[in-house]
């Protein structure tokens, strides 16, 4: 079974019939030579695997006439100034395509490493995309299982070494990210959010910075932040597109009161569900509002604040339903199903990775 018949089967009929149909190959061709690119080389080597890869994908294209238009693609990659991701991926919005570009991402991803010429920049730029669109364990299931059909292997130890090499945990990346911030520099200058993309984390002052090459370190705090979210268990506890909706506007209203955050998780502390008291978990820091009886300076602290902070956030000396967040600042968990201790220790290891990459 070839490699097109397979990704019909493993990912979405409809959405690489439309690819094809509409001939979105630069789509493609974008998104290859992103991931090749290698501290602004892009070899012959690189070319020809992209060009097998397309050939595999599109029997019409004219692999070796094309190269051209690679070289073309990557000197464009090295002159943006705006969002790469507007120009690999026009078709943001649409899921499947996307799944469907990081597929053919990581076929040529496992082509460099089988012909020696992967580097830690290209386990980066594939960690860049996935990280970029959030995808699900199901989504990256459907990835790869996929690849794994096209390469013969099993799924499951295929998922197991993808997930361990293209993450912030591998010693490659790592080691490029603590010798090299000189040329995370020029990468992170294309890495803008977009604040019409529901996908995208978005960014305050505290995390656009990208002038001292800090971006990417930025990006890997707020990914392992979201791990810790995502590992987190707890009735009256929501996290991202689990957050209902009616709670969520409650939450608006009440005190998550700045438009352009983007909300990680929403904490009740109603008796009824109705999230007009709560914490919502966001980029840029921590909303609340207790009830009448909790008193609190403010309502929204940032992580930079808490980071900052001469004390860890703790639970209160005077009710032990409280979180002390902050100086003067007091969170009452006495409506919630959330167990304080719980969230103290959640809040306490995003703060601390806060500190460690800022």
């Amino acid at each position: 079974m070839g490699f097109f018949t397979d990704l019909i089967v493993g990912v979405a009929n409809e959405a690489i019939n439309n690819h094809i149909e509409k001939n979105d190959r630069e789509d493609t061709l974008w998104t290859l030579v992103y991931i090749a690119s290698n501290e602004h080389v892009l070899s012959k080597r690189h070319t020809r695997l992209i060009a097998e890869i397309m050939v595999d994908v599109d029997s019409s294209f004219d692999a070796w006439s094309n190269e051209n238009e690679m070289i073309s693609i990557y000197n464009k990659i090295g002159q943006l100034e705006g969002n790469i991701f507007d120009k690999i991926l026009s078709f943001r919005t649409d899921r499947e395509k996307i799944k469907i570009m990081f597929t053919y991402g990581v076929l040529l991803f496992l082509a460099m490493g089988a012909s020696d010429i992967i580097a830690p920049i290209n386990k980066m730029n594939l960690l860049r995309i996935k990280n970029r669109f959030r995808f699900s364990k199901a989504e990256l299931g459907d990835c790869y299982k996929v690849v794994a059909k096209v390469c013969e292997v099993d799924m499951y130890d295929l998922a197991e070494s993808l997930e361990s090499m293209i993450s912030y945990s591998d010693p490659d990346i790592r080691a490029y990210m603590n010798g090299n911030k000189q040329h995370t520099g020029e990468y992170a200058k294309t890495y803008k959010s977009i604040e019409s993309e529901p996908e995208q984390i978005k960014y305050d002052n505290e995390y656009d910075d990208s002038s001292d090459g800090q971006s990417d370190c930025k990006e890997i705090a707020m990914m392992e932040m979201i791990g810790l979210i995502k590992n987190f268990s707890s009735s009256g506890f929501y996290a991202g597109n689990e957050v209902p909706t009616n709670k969520k506007l409650n939450a608006i209203e009440n005190y998550f009161t700045d438009p352009t955050d983007h909300m990680w998780a929403l904490v009740d502390s109603t008796i009824f569900g109705s999230a007009k008291n709560g914490m919502a978990i966001a980029a840029k820091g921590i909303y609340f509002k207790s009830d009448w009886m909790t008193t609190s300076a403010r309502k929204f602290l940032s992580w930079y604040e808490l980071a900052n902070s001469d004390e860890d956030i703790k639970i209160s000396k005077t009710s032990r339903s409280q979180l002390t967040l902050f100086e003067g600042c007091n969170f009452d968990l006495m409506s919630s199903d959330v167990k304080p201790k719980k969230l103290r220790d959640l809040l306490v290891g995003m703060v601390n990775i806060y500190r460690k990459y800022m």
